[in-house]
């Protein structure tokens, strides 16, 4: 039976008209987004459902790097004065779509020019940018970001790769003093890459003066690694087998003075060593502050897996049918409420960090990377989408049945692909504790003011006493509901979180405890307090999305989902509340029927909701959720309908 690859006409279900919610969801790039996914649906995209080899996987990933090239996507990232387009909000628009259709591809894409072309344009100068962005732009330099080491991964401050200055030939000899410190999971290197910005501990005339970076050249023109350069595969990975990772050494391999990337330090010819940043611990900190966007692009990239996804599982429900009264259609899963529970929650959270997303990246975009608040809001924000993903595309898996199982579903590949995003770009424990570091830091500049210290004490007092106090018609049915009383005990959530973890911080330096130890002894509340203050900050930027949406019946079911992230959230923390006096037993109850009945509410305009986000059939690319089969025929209708035997 031949079977053709359409949409089925499900979106009549919805309210609203999904493509209006796509249009807003765009925003200004919105015809950039249009086109890049009309290029991705083109056949030379088509995506790879089937077996096949690592080599062919990294060759076939590289030529759609070059496609992109071409059509000038590399060039979003960089200023017109190196030859770009300057236009960084649009570059992180196009990579959402390309992790949306494939991740190997953003991954690759993102290798070359947000680490490797990226490390150029924020820790070089004129002349690294005149001399190494027009051909990284072009993809004539494949290049690589070579921070980790078999030996240090997160830990970038500790790195073993050495990098000594020689005052009589004004070169620097990059060299890897032992095994564990060879650079490894680097993408671009075991295969195309040409050229690596690499992390060394600068030593001049014996003294070691902190972590630089170093631009050495790894192949030559036709592929082979240079002297005194080694270069491993990394192998067969669990996912992204489209990226070349590999392993490099130095064995006294000199660089000139000139390819030191000295945006906050300067290393002269007679090896006098300058910085306008005296500390050395703010100058470590300026330098990986580059990361920052990477960290968005994870991020957005992991939100995108997570939607395209849902896009599969929820049309894939809204088809598929299972069990029933006898002599009737059987039901549609999408009308289980278990169904709905595995998918709508999820739904929710991709929207509620879709509009956070796009507040970062326009923060990111007006040039607010090196501050303090945009390395915070990057952390957490990567941390929670990444984990995001993981889960929901799992429970979208699990949805499916046996064909999620199926390649040609794609949620295998989408899962293996997305997995390593918890990790790479900062591991998600490590980046929950450095935003905790820098929210207790504001803590702490807050409580220097003048009469900081009472006035948060008095903050607290109230803010406990007064939810204690709350009158009863606050919770009564449909309270719960109110996007301003879900605000306020988000945020409530969020500030006595970190007060009390500044507390228990503070309890330990009094026990004889230094700073270090008595962080040690709150990582796991440090973690606990930064999902509390991400989940406050995707529940407000839901909010002023919701509340900016200009198509009423759009924004009427954007209102039900926001809702329902906040309840969702709300009871995931109950036992946190309720320990606080927040909430107690007759609310959380009424959280719970408020969720059932949005859950039947939304699962209405379900279809529409991720027929919003925009992904053509091409880079949906899985049979369960785009093709009529036998077992649907006999019923087009109900596939357009709600049974009948929803529950009201």
């Amino acid at each position: 039976m031949s079977r053709s690859p359409e949409y089925p006409p499900l979106a009549e279900i919805s309210s609203f008209a999904p493509d209006v919610l796509r249009r807003y969801l765009d925003g200004n790039r919105a015809e950039m987004r249009d086109q890049l996914r009309q290029l991705l649906s083109q056949p030379e995209f088509a995506p790879v459902t089937t077996e096949e080899s690592v080599a062919d996987a990294r060759e076939r990933t590289l030529r759609w790097c070059r496609t992109l090239a071409r059509a000038g996507y590399s060039g979003l990232f960089f200023p017109p004065a190196a030859g770009g387009k300057g236009d960084p909000e649009g570059f992180f628009a196009a990579g959402e779509i390309m992790a949306s259709h494939d991740l190997s591809l953003f991954t690759k894409f993102g290798v070359q020019v947000g680490l490797w072309g990226g490390s150029i344009l924020h820790l070089g100068t004129a002349a690294h940018h005149a001399k190494y962005l027009p051909p990284t732009i072009a993809l004539e330099l494949p290049g690589c970001f070579a921070m980790t080491e078999l030996g240090h991964g997160s830990n970038v401050r500790e790195v073993e790769t050495t990098a000594t200055y020689d005052a009589a030939t004004q070169t620097f000899t990059i060299h890897s003093p032992n095994y564990a410190s060879g650079k490894s999971y680097i993408g671009n290197a075991a295969r195309h890459g040409r050229i690596a910005t690499v992390f060394a501990q600068l030593i001049i005339h014996g003294e070691r003066l902190g972590v630089h970076a170093f631009v050495v050249p790894i192949r030559d023109a036709s592929g082979r690694p240079l002297p005194g350069i080694t270069i491993e595969d990394n192998g067969l990975k669990m996912g992204l087998n489209g990226v070349d990772n590999g392993k490099l050494w130095f064995d006294q391999v000199r660089i000139p003075r000139s390819d030191m990337l000295d945006r906050f330090a300067q290393v002269a010819p007679d090896g006098t060593y300058t910085s306008a940043i005296e500390n050395a611990g703010a100058r470590f900190f300026a330098m990986v502050a580059t990361l920052v966007g990477g960290r968005i692009a994870v991020g957005s990239a992991a939100m995108a897996a997570a939607k395209t996804g849902l896009t599969i599982a929820v049309r894939y429900a809204a088809r598929r049918r299972q069990f029933g009264r006898p002599g009737e259609p059987e039901i549609l899963l999408l009308d289980y409420p278990t169904h709905q529970a595995r998918l709508l929650p999820h739904l929710a959270a991709s929207y509620a960090l879709w509009f956070a997303r796009a507040d970062l990246v326009q923060r990111y975009a007006r040039g607010e990377g090196d501050g303090r608040t945009v390395e915070t809001m990057a952390a957490a924000f990567k941390a929670w989408a990444t984990d995001h993903a993981t889960t929901t595309l799992q429970r979208c898996r699990e949805a499916c049945g046996a064909e999620g199982f199926m390649a040609s579903s794609r949620l295998p590949g989408l899962k293996s692909d997305s997995d390593i995003f918890t990790t790479f770009e900062g591991d998600n424990t490590v980046l929950r504790q450095l935003a905790a570091r820098n929210l207790l830091g504001e803590l702490q500049q807050e409580l220097r003011r003048p009469g900081g210290a009472g006035r948060i004490a008095r903050e607290q007092a109230k803010s406990w006493l007064g939810w204690r106090s709350l009158p009863a018609r606050w919770f009564r049915r449909g309270s719960v509901t109110a996007l301003e009383w879900q605000r306020s005990i988000l945020a409530q959530r969020a500030r006595l979180s970190l007060l009390e973890l500044g507390q228990a911080i503070r309890a330990g330096r009094k026990r004889g405890q230094d700073t270090a130890a008595a962080f040690l002894d709150c990582q796991i509340q440090a973690v606990q307090a930064v999902d509390a203050w991400t989940e406050a900050f995707l529940h407000e930027r839901f909010v002023a999305g919701v509340r900016a949406c200009p198509d009423a019946k759009a924004r009427a079911v954007l209102t039900d989902l926001c809702v329902l992230f906040a309840l969702d959230r709300i009871q995931a923390a109950g036992a946190w509340l309720t320990a606080r006096g927040f909430v107690g037993a007759s609310q959380l109850a009424a959280m719970q029927r408020e969720t059932l009945r949005l859950y039947r509410s939304i699962r209405r305009e379900a279809v529409g909701l991720v027929d919003a986000f925009g992904l053509t059939p091409e880079m949906i690319g899985a049979a369960i959720a785009l093709e009529s089969t036998a077992d649907e025929a006999h019923d087009e209708e109900g596939a357009r309908t709600l049974s009948h035997l929803v529950v009201q």
